[in-house]
């Protein structure tokens, strides 16, 4: 088994991002990247195969 890190990113239509490691789960296989568009914000959730990575993704989302 294999640890994978889930990023949510929420991109809301006044202009805020914000983003966080949601998820944490043991799996052979990288889980799916999803999207959902809601009525205030578009939501992302991106799957890592690292801390570091998702850590990393996290601050460059939070800096957009």
């Amino acid at each position: 088994m294999k640890k994978w890190y889930g990023v949510t990113t929420s991109f809301y239509d006044d202009g805020r991002t914000t983003a966080a490691i949601t998820s944490i789960i043991d799996a052979e296989e990288k889980p799916e990247d999803s999207y959902h568009s809601g009525p205030r914000a578009d939501v992302y959730i991106d799957w890592f195969d690292s801390y570091t990575a998702a850590e990393k993704f996290v601050n460059d989302a939070r800096k957009a």
